[in-house]
């Protein structure tokens, strides 16, 4: 039978364990699962220690054990408990206020500056390598479609612009980018590719004002 010694130390030692764990900046430590399991080991192990105390002897001889027992373990696992409380009360907050649904526009600080610089291939590289982070967003290739546009490289921004458009669904910034497309198909010459581009525009998005954009441009083709 479990001693209330014995499940004391055991309590403790696992408030001290989490507490150390903490300090660390290991993703275990920020994973929701983890620290639901975590809270919940906590309690079952106080509650344990509850237990065993209770039944151990009479409560006035026993209860005040326990409560110096709890105590000293919530000051070994202060340093956890705090940041579960944090976590827990940060959560709330961005579930309350919407923070945690909001969309942070991404800044490219070091790749405009590396092009304000005229260091193209820094800032292709830079771009290149947030495209290889987040495959799903198409501004880096814009923009790496724009640096090669500028330096003269027509087939590769082409290219560049065309696989920019495949990722981009939100009606205006689709719409931009396809007009923009399509006038640099015109003067290479690829009319039928930017005929098609643009009977997209006007399919996908019928009945809004980019359609009609789409329709007009069509209509000077004619």
């Amino acid at each position: 039978m479990i001693t209330a010694a014995a499940i004391s130390v055991v309590f403790w030692a696992y408030c001290g364990s989490m507490s150390l764990l903490a300090r660390t900046d290991r993703p275990l430590v920020q994973n929701v699962l983890f620290q639901m399991s975590t809270a919940v080991l906590y309690c079952s192990l106080a509650g344990g220690v509850a237990w065993t105390f209770i039944q151990a002897g009479p409560p006035l001889m026993t209860v005040p054990a326990f409560v110096l027992v709890i105590i000293f373990g919530v000051l070994l696992g202060y340093r956890y408990l705090a940041f579960l409380i944090s976590e827990t009360f940060d959560r709330v907050h961005s579930a309350a206020t919407g923070i945690a649904h909001m969309k942070i526009e991404k800044t490219y600080d070091v790749a405009e500056k590396a092009e304000h610089d005229g260091d193209v291939e820094r800032a292709l590289g830079l771009y290149r390598e947030e495209s290889a982070r987040d495959p799903e967003d198409p501004e880096p290739l814009r923009r790496m479609a724009e640096l090669e546009l500028r330096r003269g490289a027509v087939r590769e921004g082409l290219d560049l612009l065309r696989r920019a458009l495949d990722r981009v669904t939100a009606a205006e910034p689709r719409s931009t980018l396809a007009f923009r497309l399509t006038d640099l198909l015109e003067r290479e010459g690829r009319g039928d590719e930017a005929r098609a581009i643009l009977e997209s525009i006007e399919r996908d998005h019928a009945g809004t004002r980019f359609a009609a954009y789409a329709r007009e441009r069509l209509s000077l083709k004619r």
